[in-house]
Parts: structure tokens; sequence; C-alpha cells
């Protein structure tokens, strides 16, 4: 939490209109890498009834947390019900 005292617009419910990506850059936290996870289990109550899930069917989490050259900086949870997904992925090659 102490990165949201440096930089208290994280907590608003509002939209950041440039992105939280730009507006962490601009206070000096520029995301140097990002670190994706793919989680499967059964979903919690809160999902369930979010995603409007019938019973046993499973969530799958993508989390994604972007680092600064030394601490994690931003962190996304995404549930998405089994049901219905597909992943696809691209990467840039080094140069």
């Amino acid at each position: 939490m102490d990165l949201c005292h440096e930089v208290p617009e994280l907590l608003s419910l509002k939209d950041i209109s440039q992105g939280t990506t730009r507006l962490l850059a601009d206070r000096g936290y520029e995301q140097v890498a990002y670190e994706d996870e793919i989680l499967a289990r059964m979903p919690t109550p809160v999902e369930a009834k979010m995603l409007d899930l019938s019973a046993g069917t499973p969530v799958l989490l993508y989390i994604l947390t972007g680092f600064s050259a030394d601490r994690a900086v931003r962190v996304s949870v995404t549930p998405f019900a089994v049901t219905a997904i597909g992943l696809s992925t691209r990467w840039a090659t080094p140069t």
C-alpha cells in the first residue's frame, strides 16, 4: 500500500485517463518487466455470481504483475469462466 500513498490516484474509483502504466512511469515507477500467471480453480461465491456460473464451472484467473526496476508496481487479476476461453500470446523477439 505504500505505493498508493505516493500515487493516490491508484485508489480512485474513477478511470485514470492516461492509464496506470503511464501514470506510474510519470511518477518514477516505469514498468520494465511483466509476469503472466494463468491459474484454474473453482470460483469464489462472488466470482460465481459475477460471472453467472453454473454449479461446478471452474474459473481461469489471468494475473498480470508489472515490475519497475526494483519492485512490483501493479497487479491485475481477471477471472474468466472456463466454459468459453481461448488463449493466444505474442511476444516480440529480443533485438
